[in-house]
């Protein structure tokens, strides 16, 4: 297909099915089969040809012009991208953390994964338990960590470690600091 859009290129800015063909090196005949292919594939004609030399474009193929300049130009940007061994797509990995687990595992394990981050575009959001855990059933986050148990059967869990909440203080004061209700730590501290 790209090699008709370039042949089509040529013929619309040359207007001219020879001329086009001497700038391919290509045959005059090639450059004819291949604009017939086109528009038979678009359904449409592309080129009226007024005469023997005289080659105008149609609407539809003012349009595919337009078009085919872009596409052309992005495939060969794709093209030099893919065949050059330094540029390597780096794959997303999106992990959503809790604050209190963000604060306490995190610094580690994106230590630990800096190994792997020439092949890994890591993205992180700090959020509550319940709304990590809303993301991560969203498929907007690729990992979750946090405190609170799972309400859901669609996500797999994984327990990495082990925490004790401690009361310290009266129990009889009446001013407690407490975590947002939807926190992991304020869960375990209703329980």
């Amino acid at each position: 297909m790209f090699k008709q859009l370039e042949t089509f290129c040529a013929v619309y800015e040359t207007r001219n099915f020879s001329h086009a063909a001497e700038q391919l090196f290509i045959s005059q005949p090639t450059v004819s089969t291949q604009i017939k292919q086109l528009e038979a594939d678009l359904q449409t004609t592309l080129l009226t040809r007024n005469g023997r030399q005289e080659i105008v474009p149609t609407a539809s193929g003012q349009l595919l012009y337009q078009q085919a300049q872009k596409l052309l130009t992005t495939w060969a940007a794709t093209k030099t991208a893919v065949q050059s061994p330094r540029h390597l797509v780096k794959v997303p990995c999106r992990i959503g953390a809790s604050h209190t687990t963000g604060r306490l595992i995190l610094p580690t394990l994106l230590a630990n994964l800096s190994a792997v981050s020439d092949r890994f575009d890591f993205q992180v959001t700090l959020a509550n338990s319940a709304e990590i855990l809303t993301a991560m059933s969203q498929h907007k986050l690729d990992f979750g960590l946090v405190e609170k148990p799972l309400v859901t059967d669609h996500l797999n869990r994984l327990a990495f470690g082990h925490d004790e909440l401690v009361h310290a203080g009266d129990f009889n004061s009446p001013l407690w600091l407490l975590r947002e209700p939807n926190s992991g730590v304020r869960h375990y501290t209703n329980a």
